[in-house]
Parts: structure tokens; sequence; C-alpha cells
């Protein structure tokens, strides 16, 4: 696969969408007796475990693995309180 045939978006804050289409390897003569992988289009909704910044997104495909990095919105980081004594 390569990235023109895939298409991911963010959806409210906290969905991911990805689309694309596996095509079938070309034949050069003789026949497939067994063929493991399967091809064809596809689509995938994942809902994620907080809202992200979609400004920032980005996605890289590199040998065929896609890499996504998705930063959490400000409000959800984590922010350190401080504590005084009185």
């Amino acid at each position: 696969m390569g990235a023109d045939d895939v298409e991911m978006y963010v959806t409210g804050e906290n969905q991911l969408s990805l689309k694309g289409e596996r095509r079938a390897p070309g034949r050069k003569g003789g026949t497939w007796h067994r063929q493991e992988r399967g091809f064809g289009a596809f689509s995938r909704l994942i809902e994620l475990p907080c809202p992200v910044n979609s400004d920032n997104v980005s996605a890289e495909l590199q040998n065929g693995v896609l890499t996504l990095h998705l930063p959490k919105t400000e409000a959800v980081k984590p922010r350190r309180i401080e504590v005084k004594a009185s």
C-alpha cells in the first residue's frame, strides 16, 4: 500500500477514521494456488481514549507501517497542583 491508498480523518474530538484500499498483487503468468493476504476496500472507526488536538495530528507511512502521532488537547494533559501547608 502507498500513502495515496489511505485516508485518515479525526472526527469529533476522540474518533479516528481510517479508509483505504489494498490492491491485488499483479500476476505475471501462472496461477494462484493459495493466497494468504486479502485485498479490497476497508474502513475502521477507532474510538480514542481522550480528545486529541486535530491541528497537530501527523501520520507517516514507511515500509508498510503507518505511524500516527495524536497529541492530547491541553485540557486533558495532567497539570501539577501545588499543595500549600498552613
